[in-house]
């Protein structure tokens, strides 16, 4: 048999998968020799060294040479799967003189192989890539292609280590062409997970997921668990590289088990340092300390000098982030010393890196800036982008103490000049990832580079305000917020068009639609174990499962990006001020929030001017934002005083300072971070002792950045100049690029709800008939009127009412909160309001322009369809249900059942949202939480409003906390008035239905009426 064993890339050790034992037997019943290949081939070392050692004595003592030789080569195997190498280097060696000795080329070549891989694991690198070429020439005399194939994938491996990607690429390349050409699925898998390792190394993390994705199909098809967790422990490495911190702790959790039931004790302790990573990155660093300690005992413990410079490496990390500098030292010195001997550049790079951190830290500026400049040379010698932009980052807070754009001696780059090469760094990593999910993440995990430049130039404008640092100041703070989401924009359309096209392989579109259906199974399933009594290892298991899903998904669109390249996207320039200023009226002032340390920056745009202010850090704004949250969050309205303290002190905060400035303008709100939970319209006045709320003064809207607004209002004719056009919903004029109409802008279709939809087995629409009784039987787009409805008015409301004159009793329907967040799926109450307020605004449309979904029909299946898209306006009134532990997971919860009582999938997610095709001037999403998301650093929070407007949605109402049902439709049955009937636009009829129930003697408290805000364009 030919032994396919590999090499050691960065830390993961790559050997073949042994075949499974045939059939269950007892150690007892065969012979050392057999015990030997048994254990060996059923992956169980630790039994196999002890029976191959056995084997071993014996044949020494009967002088059995040949049979030495075998048991020999068969133990320094299970050492090596042991981790223990310098006694598999001392086994093998053995082992290579006595077949040199006996003659049997075949045989010398294997054994001199595995030999290679314990030289390789010790560091003795020189040594093992002559070991290796040596196999290479063996195997090529013996014209052994499966042998040659898998010394050139070790080869490959040697290179990597050595820090030469380019001869490493060309080695594992060859040796999957051999694999593939000899039918090898073993072979093949091992060459594509190197190759993912290689581009990993490489910051090309995409294509790395790819390449792994494809192994671990492999791996699962031959049912190798070694390699499965090999795969799966890579896996979490490029997603926690890619800042998915929590599912990279999902795929290392689920590694570890099958790392230990294969007995790889070197692979359990490569993930025990993954996973010590993984909460190092989530600020758990006791828990992330212990899980380095256990790496370190394990690596002592085997002998293996990497792995323990690694997790000393880890250690002083770790210990360096906890302050505690003494016992941080010594780790990373002896961390640093082991690198050398090694000679692993990459980590010794690294080490320096951190020592310089220490010594910054300890006020050595001067020798913090020489191992830096040190580290930013060996980053750059082995291509570690991402190594390099935290050098250069860390140089630049070393050189930031003087004038930014000047250096006091004269010679080294400035602390902007390192930020702008930092930058461009950054930039290239991204170009060379075609998800943009994936990019927007990566970037925003450099937000500190962004952080820094912005603090130098305000440092700077201070010292100068007239020299344009407060505008350059802007720029970046742009940039760092508005190129991911252009991103998605572009690349989410470009995948449309390109899912529809004639040439795109028929295979690979199933595969994509497959995709996203098994996406879209798993999260429900998910919500739904989540929902009742359930075990750890029930949710973990969904989760796995979901993210396996996702996987493959993203592998998917992959394939299509890679057969059909994104074009370079004009929109995703960042947007001159004088651009944005050219496009602002008088009525409106554009407020740009960045909250970082060790101050937060305001920048007040108008048409006019732009000027910065300076606010507090951010750990006292999220301390206030936190205060504000819980008191808008009770129910108990006994404590409105405090929580109306609570927005005027968080308004004085954030708004102090340009508060004699605004007039009564509207607002256009960029937030950053915790401001993205606040609702501006409910904080108070500066300008008001008492609390009076923004909302008296200012219109307000969110905008996600300023390049955005101005990349879609670009689109809009009079302001852009190229293209011919198309129909703008809601206008009579075109759009530049096509001659064709947009759905929604037929006046036949103005408004589609979805409300009240059917949560429980047990509703009582269920037990009285097989048809959902009160639900639009009619199909999307026809002129059905609503049941119980008549164009004239609903009963039980009053368009002239005063909302809030007739008052829930507690404990019934009107006392329900739309989240599905503190309850189950399975325990979502009916929203019984969501039907009155549906009927409320329908009964202002025409029935002919409107169509109305209630209980069955208020189905994923209907949002999904084509139907929807021909409408102005979409109003879903529903739960929603924002995961805490994976919020990007969330979304509205639909109907659970069909008009037959049958159980259907009902969870419409984000990445569904994402991927409508929409004409809508508006979508309002009437329930709880649906404005939030998890919160990307520097992307803010890509909740369904985002997902809405990556749809082509230009506007979006969302609540940003848990709203009462009844409040909640008193709310939208006024907003309806005023904007369908009244003419007011969206921004305007939230403000004035607001102003409404908060100038009511029973609903004044901003509980009622705050929750919702307006993202988007405002006009």
């Amino acid at each position: 048999m030919v032994k396919s064993f590999g090499v050691l890339l960065q830390g993961v050790l790559i050997f073949a998968a042994l075949p499974a034992a045939p059939a269950v037997w007892s150690l007892e019943d065969q012979p050392p020799s057999a015990q030997c290949a048994e254990a060996l081939e059923d992956g169980r070392a630790e039994e196999a060294e002890s029976s191959c050692g056995l084997w071993a004595e014996r044949s020494r003592s009967e002088h059995r040479l040949d049979e030495l030789a075998r048991a020999l080569d068969h133990r320094g195997q299970a050492l090596n799967l042991l981790g223990r190498f310098a006694e598999a280097r001392s086994a093998l060696t053995e082992a290579l003189e006595l077949r040199t000795g006996l003659g049997g080329v075949k045989d010398r070549a294997e054994t001199r192989n595995e030999l290679c891989l314990a030289l390789q694991r010790l560091g003795e690198w020189p040594d093992a890539l002559d070991c290796y070429r040596r196999s290479l020439s063996e195997a090529r005399e013996l014209k052994d292609r499966a042998l040659e194939g898998t010394v050139l994938n070790n080869l490959g491996g040697i290179h990597a280590n050595l820090a030469e990607p380019v001869a490493a690429l060309g080695y594992f390349r060859q040796s999957l062409e051999l694999k593939s050409a000899a039918g090898d699925l073993s072979g093949q898998s091992i060459a594509l997970h190197n190759l993912g390792f290689l581009h990993r190394g490489l910051g090309e993390l995409e294509e790395a997921l790819v390449h792994y994705h494809r192994a671990w199909l492999g791996f699962e098809e031959l049912g190798d668990i070694y390699w499965q967790a090999r795969t799966l422990n890579n896996m979490g490495r490029a997603h926690h590289l890619l800042g998915h911190s929590e599912r990279a702790e999902a795929y290392f959790l689920q590694a570890l088990p099958l790392r230990r039931q294969a007995g790889d004790r070197s692979g359990e302790t490569t993930t025990l340092r993954n996973l010590a990573r993984v909460y190092g990155e989530m600020d758990a660093v006791p828990r992330a300390i212990a899980f380095a300690r256990k790496a370190l005992e394990s690596s002592i413990d085997r002998g293996d000098r990497r792995g323990e410079a690694t997790a000393r490496q880890l250690l002083g990390r770790f210990e360096l982030q906890a302050d505690a500098w003494q016992v941080a030292r010594p780790e990373l010195t002896r961390a640093l010393k082991l690198h050398r001997e090694i000679g692993d550049r990459r980590q010794e790079a690294e080490a320096l890196e951190l020592l310089a951190r220490l010594d910054r830290g300890e006020g050595a500026a001067e020798k913090a800036s020489e191992l830096a400049a040190e580290a930013l040379e060996l980053h750059r010698r082995v291509s570690n982008p991402l190594g390099e932009l935290s050098t250069l980052t860390l140089l630049a807070r070393l050189r930031s103490g003087s004038d930014p754009q000047i250096d006091p001696q004269g010679e080294s780059p400035t602390a902007l000049e390192l930020l702008d090469q930092a930058l461009e760094v950054a930039e290239d990593a991204r170009e060379s990832l075609g998800d943009p999910s994936q990019r927007a993440r990566l970037l925003a995990s450099q937000r500190e580079i962004y952080e820094l430049y912005t603090q130098l130039l305000f440092k700077a404008h201070l010292r100068d305000p007239e020299r344009g640092f407060a505008q350059r100041a802007f720029q970046i703070s742009e940039r760092s917020r508005s190129r991911s989401l252009l991103d998605l924009l572009d690349a989410l359309s470009h995948e449309r068009r390109t899912a529809s096209r004639e040439d795109l392989d028929p295979a690979l579109k199933t595969r994509l639609q497959n995709a996203r259906r098994a996406v879209a199974a798993k999260s429900e399933r998910r919500l739904r174990i989540l929902a009742r009594d359930h075990s750890s290892v029930e949710a973990r298991s969904a989760e796995r499962e979901l993210f396996a899903a996702v996987s493959e998904l993203e592998v998917a669109r992959a394939e299509i990006r890679r057969r059909h390249p994104i074009p370079e996207p004009v929109a995703t320039r960042v947007a001159q001020v004088e651009q944005i200023q050219s496009l602002l009226t008088d009525d409106t002032v554009l407020l740009e929030f960045m909250v970082s340390e060790p101050r937060s920056l305001l920048w007040r745009i108008t048409s006019e001017s732009l000027d910065v202010y300076e606010l507090p850090a951010q750990d006292v704004i999220e301390q206030e934002v936190r205060g504000l949250r819980r008191q808008l969050a009770k129910v108990d309205l006994r404590t409105g005083q405090t929580r109306k303290d609570a927005a005027i002190a968080l308004g004085k905060m954030v708004l102090g300072p340009v508060a004699s400035t605004l007039g009564d303008q509207r607002l256009a709100i960029i937030a950053d971070g915790p401001l993205h939970f606040v609702p501006f319209a409910a904080l108070g006045d500066p300008r008001s002792r008492a609390y009076r709320p923004i909302l008296e003064r200012h219109e307000v809207v969110y905008l996600p950045s300023a390049s955005v607004w101005v990349a879609r209002r670009s689109a809009v004719p009079g302001i852009s100049t190229t293209g011919t056009s198309r129909v703008v919903p809601g206008t009579s004029q075109p759009v530049p690029g096509t001659s064709q109409p947009v759905p929604g802008t037929s006046s036949d279709k103005l408004l589609a709800i979805l409300a009240d939809p059917i949560f429980r087995a047990d509703d009582e629409r269920l037990r009285r008939s097989s048809s959902v009784p009160g639900t639009s039987q009619a199909v999307p787009g026809t002129s059905q009127p609503v049941p119980g409805t008549s164009s004239e008015a609903v009963p039980g409301t009053s368009s002239e009412a005063v909302p809030g004159t007739s008052q829930p009793v507690p404990g019934t329907s009107s006392d329900v909160f739309r989240s599905g967040v503190d309850v189950g799926l399975a325990d979502l109450p009916r929203l019984v309001e969501s039907r009155r307020e549906a009927e409320a605004i329908a009964a202002r449309v025409d029935p002919r322009r409107r169509w109305v979904a209630l209980g069955a029909e208020a189905s994923r299946e209907a949002v999904l369809g084509p139907a929807l898209r021909d409408y102005r306006i979409l109003h879903f009134a529903t739960h929603g249900v924002i995961p805490t532990e994976a919020p990007e997971l969330g979304g509205l919860v639909l109907s659970q059942f069909d008009a037959d009582g049958r159980p259907i999938n009902g969870f419409l997610g984000l990445r569904d949202v994402t991927h409508l095709e929409l004409g809508a001037e508006l979508v309002v999403l009437s329930g709880c939480h649906t404005a939030l998301g998890p919160r990307i650093r520097g992307e803010g929070l890509m909740g369904l409003s985002r997902g809405f407007m990556v749809a082509g949605v230009p506007r979006v109402l969302a609540g940003l906390w848990q709203v009462q049902d009844r409040a909640t439709a008193d709310l939208m049955d006024h907003f309806y008035r005023l904007h369908l009937g009244a003419g007011l636009s969206p921004a305007a009829a939230l403000r004035a239905a607001q102003l409404e129930i908060h100038r009511s003697p029973t609903r004044n408290d901003p509980f009622y009426w705050a929750a919702f805000v307006l993202t988007g364009d405002w006009r």
